[in-house]
This record gives structure tokens, C-alpha cells and sequence, in this order.
């Protein structure tokens, strides 16, 4: 899934030059569904889709747009981090075929030294810890916010040791992205 979405993307961004993030999901799921044949095989199709965060930083206009594709992305400016609650939807999947769903394009103004943080679940669904629980959401929001006025080399390091402490001798369980991208104005 991840290759034929990937050759997808490239085709819409640079082929047909959408660059609006909404526009580039509700493209990319008419084409995964239409190119997987989704749409006509509904009682063989697998339930899962593929998620997906597109971000586009604009500096001519100050401001960055994001669509997230059953995804969170978090934005650290200042002292404050806000969540961006995605779409429910992933990208084809039965779930998405029946629901015809439209995807968002949230518009955030560039900040002064503003951070966005987009990542897969892999790092909050690790379990771990003395009771092998889950990292969880609000664990992994707290350790970004805490790490916000340090460069981003040192950031990636700290995610690495932390999730390296935290999962302990238990087994990886999903693939891990985080990925840290800091704006300055």
C-alpha cells in the first residue's frame, strides 16, 4: 500500500500540481480505491487503509496547511502545543468507500519559532514500562512539549533513548516515525 501511495503522491504533487493538502488526500484515496479496485470488490475488501499526514509550509503567505488522514499532528509554539485532530478516515479501505469522505485542510499561521510534529502511532502504541502498558498519547505530547526548546538533533535523540527505556526487553510492535519540523519566521 505504502508503494502505490507513494507513486500516487509524487503523480498528484508533481504531475497534476495540487499542493493543498485536502485536495491532495481526497485525490490520493479516489486513486487508491480506484487503482486497488476497492470500490467495486466491496465484500472482499480488506477493513484497513493507509494513514497519512501531507504538510505544506507556505513563507510566502505565513502560514502552514496540514491534512491528516486518521492521523494527530502537534504544533509546539512557545509554551503552547496544540493538537490537530486529523480526519477519521484512512486512505481507501472499506471504512472510507462507504463513508465518501471529505478530507480537511487546517490553516495555521506561521509563529515565531513554531515546531510541527507528525508522526505514526508506532511510538504511543509501544508497550513497555514496569506494567507493559501502552506510551499512550498524553505521555508522548508531554515528553514533545518538554523537549521543544532543544534543537531537533537533540530532540531525535531523546525520542530514540526514551522509547529505547520504555520498551524495556519487550518486542517492537509497529513501525516507529516521528518526524520534527522547526519554522522560524
Amino acid at each position: 500500500m505504502s508503494m502505490i501511495g507513494k507513486t500516487i503522491l509524487s503523480e498528484i504533487v508533481t504531475g497534476k500540481k495540487i499542493f493543498n493538502p485536502g485536495e491532495i488526500l481526497q485525490e490520493l484515496n479516489r486513486s487508491i480505491i480506484e487503482s486497488l479496485n476497492q470500490d467495486n470488490d466491496k465484500d472482499n475488501i480488506q477493513s484497513d487503509g493507509m494513514d497519512i499526514t501531507v504538510c505544506q509550509v507556505d513563507y510566502t503567505n505565513k502560514q502552514v496547511q496540514i491534512g491528516c488522514a486518521n492521523h494527530i499532528v502537534f504544533i509546539v509554539s512557545g509554551d503552547t502545543i496544540e493538537m490537530i485532530e486529523g480526519d477519521i478516515y484512512s486512505i481507501g479501505g472499506l471504512f472510507t468507500i462507504l463513508q465518501k469522505p471529505i478530507f480537511s485542510n487546517h490553516i495555521i499561521p506561521i509563529d515565531r519559532d513554531m515546531s510541527i510534529y507528525i508522526f505514526s502511532d508506532g511510538y504511543q502504541d509501544q508497550f513497555g514500562g514496569e506494567k507493559n502498558q501502552k506510551f499512550m498519547l498524553n505521555k508522548f505530547k508531554d515528553l514533545i512539549f518538554s523537549l521543544r526548546h532543544l534543537p531537533m538533533e537533540e530532540q531525535k535523540t531523546i525520542f530514540y533513548e526514551e522509547h529505547l527505556k520504555w520498551k524495556g526487553n519487550f518486542r517492537q510492535i509497529d513501525d516507529i516515525l516521528v518526524i520534527g519540523i522547526k519554522i522560524h519566521k
